[in-house]
This record gives C-alpha cells, sequence and structure tokens, in this order.
C-alpha cells in the first residue's frame, strides 16, 4: 500500500490552483457571454469542458502535499476526507430516497459533477479551515462534534472560506 500514499509535490498546488480559478472565470465568461473557444463545442459542452477542468484542478489540490506536510497536516487531511466522503454519501442517499418515493426520477448527468463539486469543496473546505484557520482544532479520535468546538474563535475567516466555497458551488450548480 506504499503507492496509495503517494502525493503531488507542493509546487503543483499553486497550479492547480491557478488552472481551476482561470476555469471557473472561463465558465462564468462563457455563461454569460457565450464565446467559442473550440469551433466543434456546442455552448453547453465548452460549460462542461471548463466545469470539468475546474474539478480535476480542485481534485490535483486534493493530492498535493503541504509545505510543512506533518503528522498534523496528515491527520487533518484524514479528518477532512472523512467528512467529505461521508457528506457525499448522505446527499447520494438522499437524493437516492428522493428518487425512489417519486417514482420515475431521471437523473441529468450534470449532476454527477455537481456531486462531485459537493464532495471536493467539502474537502477543501475542511481541510484548509484546519489548517491554515484554526490552530486551536484538536484533532484527536475523540469524534467529529468534538473536534469542532474551538471553531467559533475564528469565525471571520471560516466566514470568508464558506464565501467562497459557496460562490463555487453556485456556479457549479446554478449556472
Amino acid at each position: 500500500m506504499k503507492g496509495a500514499m503517494a502525493m503531488y509535490d507542493h509546487k503543483w498546488k499553486k497550479w492547480a490552483v491557478i488552472v481551476s480559478v482561470v476555469a471557473m472565470v472561463a465558465m462564468v465568461s462563457e455563461k454569460f457571454l457565450g464565446f467559442i473557444l473550440f469551433k466543434k463545442l456546442t455552448a453547453s459542452q465548452h460549460y462542461v469542458l471548463f466545469e470539468w477542468l475546474m474539478l480535476a484542478a480542485m481534485a490535483t489540490v486534493i493530492y498535493c502535499k503541504e509545505e510543512f506536510d506533518d503528522d498534523r497536516a496528515k491527520m487533518i487531511r484524514l479528518k477532512s476526507l472523512q467528512i467529505a466522503f461521508l457528506s457525499v454519501v448522505a446527499v447520494l442517499l438522499s437524493v437516492g430516497l428522493t428518487g425512489s418515493t417519486i417514482g420515475k426520477f431521471e437523473l441529468d448527468p450534470q449532476i454527477f459533477l455537481t456531486f462531485a463539486a459537493f464532495g471536493i469543496v467539502i474537502y477543501l473546505l475542511v481541510f484548509h479551515i484546519g489548517l491554515y484557520f484554526d490552530f486551536l482544532w484538536d484533532y484527536n479520535d475523540t469524534g467529529v462534534i468534538d473536534n469542532f468546538k474551538n471553531i467559533g474563535k475564528n469565525v471571520w475567516s471560516i466566514l470568508a472560506y464558506l464565501l467562497i466555497s459557496a460562490v463555487t458551488l453556485a456556479v457549479v450548480t446554478f449556472l
């Protein structure tokens, strides 16, 4: 299982963030301006291409090491992955339950990108809050709820990060 822990170098994180921001700007501007970058693709295909590029770059950020990748960062990464995974499973179960009770329920393929965006944003949100904003988070095995006990001391930085995450999810979901 040694290969399962292989991660990209820290320098790739900067490039992945730049690509994700450029892809998000292209996605939004394509939606409102309707420009054509590739002649063979339609406007909706351009949008999906930019959305996929943004999500792939955000996933690359997940697989990049931190500048100082110590045991604390690894524990925060583990807890963030746990929270993101359980959140996505909860959303998928609720959509499945809703679809099965309604009867006829057709899924748009776009919803899979939305689920992926939800999981990636939740992971990045929890990981970066825990790593950079809240040095008082206690990352031991007392449970997820107990790890949130000191979050009130960094309210403004967390609200700013939540706003950025909400904008990302809104762009992916509603545009």
